[in-house]
């Protein structure tokens, strides 16, 4: 009987395992969060563990960027490198929010809000920024950073 438990709870586990691999995606975060929560802390990760917005540098310029229909508004920002810059995301429909791999979670915007998340970028190059929520980013919610 105790061969037959550890049996099921291995191939549980194998079966467990590999959804949970496609869940995280290449950024190594997983899709979903709780809408319900403050969007200073948004949730993400679905876990609850939860992101606050990246702190912002007062006087910093700030992008404007709007988020809805699985699409970013502009999607292709330019910043210089080491600039202190502060990303305005305002969500039309659903939560999104907007993160920047090497530099993770900005910031998150519930349906028809505004928040803001600092960003600094040292290097110049291109970067990937894409929404987390589950979905969202094979449907097109994506964009690139140049950094000069």
């Amino acid at each position: 009987m105790k061969k037959l438990f550890v049996a099921i709870a291995l191939v549980a586990v194998a079966i467990l395992t590999p959804a949970a691999a496609i869940a995280d995606g290449d950024d190594g975060h997983r899709g979903g969060h709780d809408t319900d929560m403050d969007m200073d802390m948004d949730g993400h990760g679905g876990s609850g563990s939860g992101h606050r917005n990246a702190p912002t540098e007062a006087g910093a310029r700030e992008i404007a960027v709007t988020a809805g229909r699985f699409r970013y508004k502009p999607n292709e920002l330019t910043i210089t490198a080491g600039e202190d810059v502060t990303i305005v995301l305002s969500s039309t429909d659903l939560f999104h929010d907007f993160f920047v791999k090497s530099e993770g979670h900005i910031v998150g915007a519930k349906a028809k809000k505004t928040k803001k998340g600092g960003l600094t970028i040292d290097k110049p190059g291109t970067y990937r920024f894409w929404c987390t929520v589950e979905g969202h980013r094979a449907a097109g919610m994506k964009g690139t950073i140049v950094v000069r």
